[in-house]
């Protein structure tokens, strides 16, 4: 029995190179021989303990640079790497499921929306509102000259007849009023009731008596109609995500690290004045970091654009529709301010247009977005700006 050839057969069937032919005359050789088997089991631990450590020796950067410098190479001090750390935060952990809660989130507020919006019942509420209408005019008597008669007097000869007179009195609800009452101030009843006939007869024919005629005043009343309206509350709740879109500073052209549900946000307004609201965001986009490392004595640079979720608080304004006279639109400006998952302050102002069409519960809006991210690296402080362009969407409660 060849040793050597049957031991290169036992290394390449671990590696997996041996043919099925030599195979079984290997597995035949092993079957017989003891020392063979021992051979076998001594190269099967040493591929167990390979397989396991695969925590390879790195050496100091201090003897790298030696070694670099021996062979006659200038090492370059900046070097596109980016460090792998393991993260077993909350926040870490809670990463992997934010797009199935950010997405369960969307869904109950739409399906809210609809079903308050299309499938209401009850009746409309109604509220009573003051009309002014026109009456037909009050019969006001005035004194004729005394010089003047009844049958003299050519603007008497449409008064005569008092039936007819009473009887148009009567079905327009009108009283004869003397004119000296009114000038004097005195008190008077008016009944506008088709009853009371004999004084009203009574007192036309005193005042023909006496030579009065009689002048038409227009009199105004306020009648109280019944006008259906909708007593809702003024909605002022707004759910509102956007896209966010970019390039970070300084380093803006390193591909992201992360880019499934990145530059998204998702906020809830409340309004507090006509064109004011408060309200707060959460979001996840991606950003430029470059910063220093020191490790030995070396220093190096880093730079990657990893996806950061990030919470703020927001105030919004609003042009009112006085100032900006074109329907729907309404210029804005936002201001956020709140922190990140790196452990830095985030600054963001946002300057656009919001069309909101008449009576419709949607907003959409467009406008260009600047941010700062301040960070924190080996106890130096650092800054990526971020300047590019939002769009949304808001619906109103």
């Amino acid at each position: 029995m060849d040793f050597e050839k049957t031991t290169e057969m036992i290394i390449q069937y671990l590696d997996g190179e041996l043919s099925y032919q030599e195979e079984e005359e290997l597995f035949n050789a092993l079957a017989t021989n003891e020392e063979l088997r021992n051979i076998m089991r001594e190269h099967l631990t040493i591929a167990r303990t390979i397989r396991n450590d695969f925590d390879a020796y790195q050496p100091p950067a201090e003897a790298t640079l030696n070694i670099l410098t021996s062979l006659g190479i200038s090492p370059a001090t900046n070097n596109n790497l980016q460090p792998t750390t393991s993260d077993n935060s909350i926040l870490s952990k809670t990463k992997k499921f934010a797009p199935y809660i950010l997405l369960v989130l969307i869904t109950s507020l739409l399906t809210y929306f609809v079903t308050s919006n299309y499938f209401k019942h009850g009746e409309p509420k109604t509220e009573v509102v003051k009309s002014i209408v026109q009456t037909p005019p009050l019969i006001i008597a005035t004194p004729m000259e005394s010089n003047e008669t009844l049958t003299k007097s050519k603007s008497h000869q449409s008064i005569p007849v008092a039936k007819s007179e009473k009887s148009i009195a009567q079905e327009n609800s009108f009283q004869f009023v003397p004119t000296n009452s009114i000038l004097n101030e005195k008190p008077i009843a008016i009944n506008e009731t088709k009853s009371n006939q004999f004084s009203f007869e009574k007192e036309l024919y005193s005042n023909r008596q006496n030579h009065q005629n009689y002048t038409y005043v227009n009199r105004i009343t306020i009648q109280t109609p019944f006008v259906v309206r909708n007593n809702e509350e003024p909605k002022n709740i707004f759910f509102t995500i956007r896209g966010i879109t970019g390039k970070s500073f300084p380093n803006p052209n390193i591909s992201s690290s992360d880019k499934f549900l990145s530059n998204v946000s998702v906020g809830l307004y409340f309004t507090q004045w006509d064109n004011v609201k408060f309200g707060i965001e959460f979001g996840n986009e991606v950003f430029g970091l470059s910063y220093l490392n020191v490790k030995d004595g070396v220093e190096f640079t880093y730079e990657q654009k990893p996806s950061i979720y990030w919470g703020a608080v927001a105030i919004d304004y609003s042009l009112p529709a006085q100032v900006f006279s074109i329907p729907g639109l309404h210029p804005f400006a936002t201001v956020l301010a709140g922190s990140s998952q790196i452990g830095g302050p985030l600054f963001k102002g946002i300057i656009g247009l919001k069309y909101h069409p008449f009576g419709s519960n949607f907003e959409m809006y467009f406008g260009s977005e600047g941010s700062l991210l301040f960070y924190q690296n080996q106890k130096n402080y650092y800054l990526t700006r971020k300047l590019g362009l939002t769009y949304g969407l808001s619906i109103i409660f």
